[in-house]
């Protein structure tokens, strides 16, 4: 069985709903996972998951800062600060360069008010998933990330 730990936005209303839709939507595409989960914080010595917490066989990043490790096959985020370098862009930038369509399994787009909705409609437009169960936890987590109605 793989173990797939995921990092996401700890004490965070959209990263707990981000880990969610990421676990619905693995789970509909691979069926048998085991899945780990933490929550990944902002302050003082933490500018990011540190690495030795990417300990699955695939690891995601959720609703939070991107991280250069090695370890790291899958990443969802809408945070203009999603990148603290450019050598942190660079390296997204050429993951999907080099991994067109399905295959592809980094994604961010600073226009999104959440994370959730981001994997919510990544997860139907790319990999064909249903995300109708979780409505309205999408909803709240859109309406309650951008502060909006």
């Amino acid at each position: 069985m793989t173990t797939l730990t995921v990092a996401t936005h700890g004490h965070c209303f959209d990263g707990l709903c981000s880990a969610v839709a990421f676990t619905h939507l693995q789970r509909t595409l691979r069926g048998d996972l085991a899945f780990e989960y933490f929550g990944a914080g902002y302050g003082p010595g933490q500018n990011g998951v540190e690495p030795s917490k990417l300990r699955g066989d695939e690891n995601a990043i959720l609703d939070f800062r991107f991280s250069q490790s090695d370890k790291l096959t899958w990443y969802f985020d809408h945070h203009l600060s999603a990148f603290p370098t450019p050598e942190d862009r660079a390296m997204y930038d050429a993951h999907v360069a080099a991994h067109e369509g399905k295959a592809r399994r980094m994604f961010h787009d600073d226009k999104y008010g959440s994370c959730t909705k981001y994997i919510a409609d990544v997860g139907k437009s790319v990999f064909g998933v249903s995300f109708d169960g979780l409505a309205e936890l999408v909803r709240w987590a859109d309406i309650i990330d951008s502060a909006s109605r």
